[in-house]
């Protein structure tokens, strides 16, 4: 949606897209539930008003809408059934 995020990992992809979200500037660093503390959840959620978090959020957003997610799945699909014939 092109908004910061702040994420608390708990299981399967969530970690990788947390850190990813992060190292792409769209949020602070994320906060694993094993470590997540009023202290630390608070400051972080204060992070969030930082003005580049929502440039570069809402950078990425932008381009998001341009892709057509749809038909490269599809696409994609195509491709490995072919494959596998």
């Amino acid at each position: 949606c092109g908004r910061p995020s702040l994420i608390c990992p708990v299981f399967g992809d969530q970690p990788f897209w947390a850190d990813t979200i992060h190292r792409l500037g769209a949020g602070p660093t994320p906060i694993y539930h094993n470590r997540l503390t009023v202290d630390n959840f608070s400051k972080a959620l204060e992070a969030l008003k930082q003005p580049q978090y929502a440039q570069i959020a809402g950078s990425i957003g932008t381009a998001m809408r341009k892709e057509n997610g749809t038909k490269a799945a599809a696409a994609l699909v195509e491709q490995f059934t072919e494959i596998s014939r």
